[in-house]
């Protein structure tokens, strides 16, 4: 899987019109970190991963809404999982009061993934969902796949729950998060993700 492939999917999972905080592409763990809370037309497209645990069902991944009824996500967060224990949420910036709810039906995980030991290679799922997506103007939408390939320095934008600093004291917010970056070559973004270090 290419740098660009890795990046598309990136934006489809954490997918303003401000300032950015500082990205740390070089911290332990190869994540993505910082951003602003987002706006709601920033995230319409968005939405959470909820899967069963011991305590009821809890955010564990971000998603994309796509096509008729889909969400795609990361093949390791569904790894292992069934349908039946995962559901959609979205339509929202907070984690805790997403308006809409939609079931798992079934768990499309790239048939080549392999839990990622050394790569991230094919980490990718498209879950199909119970009922379709209901678009809301302003509030949901889905994304759109690429037919081309994005310019170098053309501007990306990522949305997600994840970690807003890294290390000891990385806080996961409960508030959508948002991040602006650019599109990189293939090659530099190579060259960036060879130099992080290795689990």
């Amino acid at each position: 899987m290419n740098c660009l492939t890795v990046l598309a999917l990136a934006l489809c999972l954490v997918a303003v019109h401000c300032v950015p905080q500082k990205v740390d592409l070089f911290n332990k763990g190869s994540r993505i970190v910082g951003g602003v809370p987002a706006t709601q037309e920033q995230g319409t497209h968005q939405c959470s991963l909820h899967a069963e645990g011991w305590f009821g069902k809890s955010h564990i991944c971000g998603c994309s809404l796509y096509g008729k009824n889909f969400a795609i996500t990361a093949a390791h967060c569904t790894d292992g999982s069934q349908a039946a224990k995962l559901e959609v949420r979205y339509n929202g910036l907070t984690l805790k009061s997403l308006a809409v709810t939609n079931q798992v039906k079934e768990i499309r995980q790239h048939e080549s993934y392999d839990t990622p030991t050394d790569s991230i290679d094919n980490d990718i799922t498209v879950l199909v969902l119970t009922t379709d997506i209901v678009e809301v103007t302003g509030q949901v939408s889905k994304v759109t796949l690429a037919d081309t390939v994005p310019a170098v320095g053309a501007d990306a934008h990522l949305t997600g729950w994840g970690n807003t600093k890294s290390g000891s004291g990385s806080s996961t917010p409960t508030v959508l998060q948002y991040q602006k970056l650019q599109i990189v070559s293939n090659e530099e973004c190579e060259k960036i993700y060879n130099q992080l270090p290795q689990d």
